[in-house]
């Protein structure tokens, strides 16, 4: 009986080590998993997660949360053809700096990969403490990019795979069907002043629109977040939107999105009463004035307006917008401070116009139009 007691020992013993060794790697371990379909079995797709404003981590416990020192801001990971078996990205707690797969923490992410003429992307926002003690008891869930669709699913809780439009925005507490509030609360200290984040929103880039997306104030009861923006050649922020305490995103559609500094934005909770401090400041990459159409312009242009150049000051172009009610000989001229001409710019008709003054001719100075 004993020799018999002894072999059970070893048996367990072999067992729980195996087990160990199979389920505790964590190379072989992500948290997020990326499943492939009908990708031609030769090519090589680099899928990637990139990180957008900060990214935060905790022990391992729930406690002592920081910064995300390790979370990789290209989070890669390379597939060859069709794959479903334990590729993928480690959260961030989880991961050590020799580890093969890269880490992802608490922030706010773009996810596309490198396929050549696409343009197929969405964005996830993994800043809610709950994930995941709160969540249930595992982290892991699933991606699945399909080559013939040019399009992205997750899987739900319940097995359904749910289809991801392209510039969609997906928070883990949807993924998941998440009831509970998203609770921000564990963050540090600094998180409120840290949380805005501005990404672009549409199909074609010279319609993109100015997307900005936040989260709770884990310091304050809100009962709606107030929207602010502040447009170049101004420094007053005026209130642009009011959402609802459970909605942090809005888009301005009355601007464009695009590659020089621009409009100005920031968030504030707001109870009813008080306020809450502001949201850090994002910038929009460039101005451009809103679009209006024909019709519209016979309701809105009943004066004239000429508009400060933006930039200002510029080396060596700037563009100056103005307006007339009615049809009719415009002349548009520059002088310099001196009072002499030196520039002719335009001779227009009834709208909102654009033009583009180039100084680059004449030695830097002061003018006056």
């Amino acid at each position: 009986m004993k020799l018999y007691f002894i072999s059970i020992i070893i048996l367990l013993y072999i067992n729980i080590t195996n087990i160990y060794s199979q389920e505790g790697s964590k190379d072989e371990k992500p948290e997020l998993f990326m499943q492939t379909e009908n990708v031609p079995s030769e090519l090589t797709l680099i899928y990637q997660l990139f990180r957008i404003g900060k990214v935060y981590t905790h022990d391992g416990q729930y406690e002592n949360w920081e910064e995300c020192g390790n979370c990789d801001v290209h989070a890669e990971e390379t597939i060859t053809g069709n794959y479903d078996d334990g590729k993928g990205w480690n959260i961030s707690f989880d991961s050590q700096p020799d580890d093969e797969l890269e880490a992802y923490g608490y922030g706010l992410y773009k996810f596309s990969n490198n396929r050549q003429n696409t343009n197929t992307y969405f964005y996830f926002d993994f800043r809610d403490n709950n994930y995941n003690i709160n969540y249930g008891t595992v982290f892991d869930f699933y991606l699945e990019y399909n080559y013939s669709s040019d399009s992205y699913e997750y899987r739900k809780t319940n097995g359904t795979w749910e289809p991801i439009e392209t510039g969609e925005l997906v928070p883990i507490w949807k993924i998941k069907g998440s009831s509970l509030a998203v609770k921000t609360s564990d963050f540090p200290s600094d998180y409120w002043q840290n949380c805005l984040n501005l990404v672009h929103y549409g199909d074609e880039p010279e319609e993109y629109k100015s997307w900005l997306i936040w989260s709770p104030n884990p310091n304050f009861s809100a009962s709606a977040y107030k929207v602010y923006r502040s447009i170049p050649g101004t420094i007053k922020y005026t209130t642009i939107a009011t959402v609802n305490s459970e909605t942090f995103d809005y888009i301005d559609k009355d601007t464009f999105y695009e590659n020089t500094d621009g409009i100005k934005y920031y968030v504030k909770a707001y109870n009813g009463s008080t306020y809450s401090t502001r949201t850090n400041i994002v910038n929009t990459p460039q101005y451009k004035m809103p679009k209006t159409s024909s019709s519209d312009l016979d309701i809105i242009i009943d004066n004239y307006l000429l508009h400060q150049n933006y930039p200002n000051p510029f080396n060596p172009t700037t563009k100056i917008t103005y307006q007339i009610p009615k049809k009719g000989e415009v002349v548009l001229k520059v002088y310099n401070v001196l009072g002499k001409e030196v520039a002719e710019l335009v001779n227009e008709e009834k709208g909102i116009y654009t033009v583009t003054f180039g100084a680059d001719k004449f030695p830097s100075a002061g003018h006056i139009i």
